[in-house]
């Protein structure tokens, strides 16, 4: 059995749809006051743009454990 763990960014853009940004095998134990300046330097740097809306506000951000198990059949 494998186990990973993602960071998922969830913004919303200047048209108000959801965008992500995945970070694969983040830092054990992240915190919230870590991953905030982050999303709001990816905004004002103007990072994301998708069919020309740029990244307007950070919506939320989580921690997703994915365990894998190989089964033999």
């Amino acid at each position: 059995m494998t186990e990973q763990q993602r960071l998922v960014m969830k913004f919303k853009d200047e048209n108000g749809k959801n965008m992500t940004i995945s970070v694969y095998d983040p830092k054990d134990d992240i915190k919230a006051e870590e991953v905030k300046p982050v999303m709001d330097e990816i905004i004002a740097k103007e990072v994301m743009i998708a069919n020309g809306y740029k990244v307007k506000e950070a919506v939320n951000a989580e921690v997703i454990t994915i365990r894998r198990e190989t089964l033999d059949i």
